[in-house]
C-alpha cells in the first residue's frame, strides 16, 4: 500500500509535537511533513509532492484560509483540510470556499486519520491528474438562476421558515450539495452526518444559509454552458423523479433521506463536466448519437472518469455520507462498488434506468438478470407504475 503524503501547518510547536506522536505509529501508512507558517508551508508544497495539506485557521502572518486559498490556485490536486480550535462563524465561512473538510481540535487520532486516508483514497476513483485537479479547485456549484433568485427574494421576507427555504434549496443541486458540506463540517459539531436538506438548514439555521448566499455568494448563478448541451432545466427534473423514485425503491435497510439525497445528487458529476468543460461535454453526446457508445466508455475516453467517479469525488472531498458517495459512483454499475445485496446504489440505478425511459420501458435484459439475482425482479412492475405517475404529476414523457 501506497503511502500518503500529508503537509502539517501550525503555528504552535506543542501541536505539531502532538501530531509527530500521534501520528508515529501509522508512518508506513503517512508520511508527515511539520511546518510553523504559512509562508513556509507554500514553499515545501512547491518544492515536493503531497496527498494533503493540514491547516490550523488562526496563524500569524498568513492564515490557514489564505493559505488553503494559494493551495488551492496553485495544487488544486492536494486535498486541503482545516484542523482548528477557532470555530467563529465567520471564519468557518472562509475556509468552507477553500477547504475540503473541517476538523476541530482535539480530534481523537483514529478520526483524523480516516479523513486523511479517505479523502486521499477518493484520487483513486479517477485516472487523469488534469480532471483530479479540476475538481479539487472547486468551492462551489453554479446553480440555476430562477432558483437562486427565489432564494433570496424568499430570504428577504420577514416571514420565511424552514420549510420554505429548504423547498427553494432542495431544487437546485449544486445548494444541495453545498449546503450539506457546510452542515457536515466538524464547525457543526454534528454527532453524525446529516443527509436531509430540512434538517441540515433546521440546524445550522436560516439566517447562515442568508450569510451563506448573500455575503460570501456561495452559490454561482449558472451561467449556460451552452457549447455542452448541458439543459440544466431538464437534468433537475430529472434529478428530482429519480430522487422520488430512488426512495420509494430503496429497501427498509437504507435511510429514505439517504435515498433521495442519492438520488438528487447521482448527476452531479454531468454539471461539473458540462460548466468546467462545456465544448469536451458536447463531444460526449454528439460521440453517443453519432456511434451509439456507452456514456461511460465515451467520458472516460475523453476525460479519464466517467460523470458518476467525478460526482463522488467532489461529494467525498465535501464529506458527504459515505453512502451517498458511493451511491453516486456506482449509480450507472453497482457491480464495481463492494455491495452485493440490494442497497442504495442499486436503487439509485434502478430509479435512474426508470426515469431516463431505457429500452424494455425502462430496463435493459441484462438489468433485468441483475433484478433476478437481487430478487427484486417482482418488484419492477410496481416501480415502473410509480415512475409513470411521478413522470404524469411532472409533466415528462418517459
Amino acid at each position: 500500500m501506497t503511502a500518503f503524503r500529508v503537509l502539517f501547518v501550525d503555528d504552535e510547536e506543542r501541536v505539531l509535537s502532538g501530531l509527530r506522536r500521534m501520528l508515529e505509529p501509522h508512518r508506513n501508512e503517512i508520511i508527515c511533513q511539520f511546518v510553523t507558517t504559512g509562508a513556509e508551508a507554500l514553499e515545501t508544497l512547491d518544492r515536493e509532492c503531497f496527498d494533503a495539506i493540514v491547516s490550523d485557521m488562526q496563524m500569524p502572518g498568513m492564515d490557514g484560509a489564505t493559505l488553503l486559498k494559494i493551495a488551492q490556485e496553485r495544487h488544486p490536486r492536494v486535498v486541503r483540510l482545516v484542523l482548528s480550535a477557532h470555530t467563529e462563524l465567520e471564519a468557518t465561512m472562509r475556509s468552507v470556499s477553500v477547504s475540503h473538510q473541517f476538523l476541530t481540535k482535539p480530534c481523537p487520532p483514529e478520526h483524523l486519520l480516516e479523513t486523511i486516508r479517505r479523502t486521499c483514497a477518493l484520487q483513486t476513483l479517477m485516472e487523469n491528474e488534469a480532471l483530479v485537479a479540476t475538481v479539487g479547485e472547486i468551492s462551489s456549484l453554479p446553480s440555476m438562476p430562477r432558483v437562486y433568485n427565489e432564494l433570496t427574494k424568499e430570504l428577504a421576507r420577514p416571514n420565511y421558515s424552514v420549510d420554505s427555504i429548504s423547498g427553494i434549496v432542495e431544487q437546485d443541486i449544486g445548494m444541495v450539495a453545498q449546503i450539506l458540506h457546510m452542515v457536515n463540517s466538524a464547525y457543526f459539531g454534528m454527532p453524525r452526518r446529516i443527509a436531509s436538506v430540512r434538517e441540515a438548514i433546521g440546524y445550522i439555521g436560516v439566517e447562515t444559509i442568508n450569510n451563506l448566499t448573500l455575503s460570501i455568494e456561495l452559490f454561482r448563478s449558472f451561467k449556460g454552458a451552452e457549447e455542452s448541451g448541458y439543459c440544466i432545466d431538464r437534468e433537475q427534473a430529472h434529478n428530482f423523479i429519480v430522487a422520488k423514485l430512488a426512495k420509494e425503491i430503496a429497501p427498509d435497510s437504507v435511510s429514505k433521506d439517504d435515498a433521495y439525497l442519492a438520488g438528487l445528487l447521482h448527476d452531479v458529476g454531468r454539471l461539473i463536466l458540462a460548466t468546467k468543460y462545456p465544448a469536451k461535454y458536447g463531444e460526449v453526446s454528439a460521440g453517443l448519437a453519432a456511434n451509439g457508445t456507452d456514456r461511460g466508455e465515451r467520458e472516460q475516453l475523453l476525460f479519464g472518469a466517467t460523470h458518476a467517479q467525478v460526482g463522488a469525488y467532489l461529494l467525498g472531498l465535501w464529506n458527504l455520507p459515505y453512502v451517498i458517495v458511493e451511491a453516486v459512483a456506482y449509480h450507472e454499475d453497482p457491480s464495481q462498488g463492494l455491495a452485493t445485496d440490494f442497497g442504495l446504489a442499486h436503487a439509485v440505478w434502478i430509479a435512474d434506468a426508470l426515469a431516463r425511459g431505457m429500452p424494455g420501458d425502462g430496463m435493459a435484459e441484462i438489468a433485468l438478470e441483475k433484478l433476478e439475482e437481487l430478487g427484486v425482479r417482482d418488484r419492477l412492475e410496481g416501480w415502473m407504475t410509480i415512475r409513470d405517475e411521478l413522470m404524469e404529476t411532472s409533466g415528462q414523457n418517459v
